[in-house]
């Protein structure tokens, strides 16, 4: 997860910062100013929601991260803190458990 979210970090200042730059050049690059944080947004999104489904919430909680402040809080203690449940839930199978590590459980 935290992979994931600095290397977006990464990649969506190094883009912005071309962009900025090849923007004097072709005029038509600040519509990409537009595409790109929606991208960038669509994959916080996903990634935030898989990871309630992984602890067993909703993914909808997501969604208080736009509260300032506390939601910033929340949305650090939960998705960065808070261990996956174990086993299966209702959003799926536990993807720390591999296919070799079922094998093993059922022997």
């Amino acid at each position: 997860m935290w992979v994931a979210a600095g290397l977006s970090i990464v990649c969506w200042i190094g883009l912005l910062s071309l962009l900025a730059a090849a923007s004097l050049v072709f005029p038509i690059l600040p519509l990409a100013f537009l595409i790109v944080p929606i991208a960038m947004l669509w994959n916080f999104v996903a990634i935030g929601a898989k990871r309630f489904h992984d602890i067993g919430w909703s993914g909808w909680l997501i969604c208080l991260g736009l509260i300032p402040g506390l939601g910033q809080i929340f949305l650090f203690m939960t998705i960065g803190i808070l261990k996956g449940n174990r086993g299966n839930n209702r959003y799926g199978h536990d993807p720390r458990r591999t296919w070799s590590s079922d094998m093993l459980d059922e022997r």
